[in-house]
């Protein structure tokens, strides 16, 4: 009798060993993968990082800052209505990240609404990004802002952040000779449509 037992036992035990290594050994090539996305993403590969992360969040759903990866991937596609969906919903959960890293997931999502032409939703995620970017990168989103109330027809409110833009671009002026160029041109053509306009 305490035989059959002991046996009984050793066969349970087997049995129970024997199907958590198969469950040990998948979360072990998940972390691996997962581990392989994050290096992908890191060094640009967003493609590929896109098709572990997608893999691994049918499996195993992963958490919003993962989500934020692929919106981020998503962008870097130019598949702008998936990366405004992913960053969107991701976006408001991530409020404990460093401010500069949630800076990147604001300026994605704003850069993909204005591909999509969506001016109106562009503008929050720009305004949320020069909140939490460094400084010089502020000009960029400006400069963006500035034409989306260009293209809503908002004239005065769109010199207003050409101005603020140019400022910008003048306190930070690595690389942007040419957008420094190109702002002196459109905000003097602005300023004199604007009062042609008043007249």
């Amino acid at each position: 009798m305490k035989r059959n037992i002991l046996i009984a036992l050793l066969l349970m035990m087997f049995a129970i060993g024997a199907n958590c290594q198969p469950r040990q050994r998948q979360k072990s090539e998940a972390s691996e993968q997962l581990g392989m996305a994050i290096d992908y993403f890191s060094s640009g590969k967003y493609h590929e990082a896109l098709l572990l992360f997608s893999r691994l969040d049918k499996q195993y759903n992963l958490n919003p800052r993962f989500h934020a990866y692929m919106g981020v991937c998503q962008y870097y596609e130019w598949n702008y209505e998936e990366a405004c969906k992913l960053l969107s919903e991701a976006i408001p959960q991530l409020e404990g990240l460093a401010p500069h890293e949630r800076s990147i997931y604001y300026f994605a999502c704003a850069e993909s609404y204005f591909n999509l032409s969506k001016y109106n939703e562009a503008i929050p995620y720009y305004e949320q990004h020069i909140n939490v970017c460094y400084e010089n990168e502020k000009g960029d989103a400006l400069y963006r802002i500035a034409f989306c109330y260009m293209f809503t027809n908002n004239k005065p409110l769109a010199l207003e952040y050409f101005t603020s833009a140019l400022s910008y671009y003048e306190k930070h002026p690595n690389n942007a000779k040419a957008r420094i160029a190109q702002l002196r041109n459109m905000t003097k053509g602005l300023e004199e449509e604007l009062k042609e306009n008043q007249e």
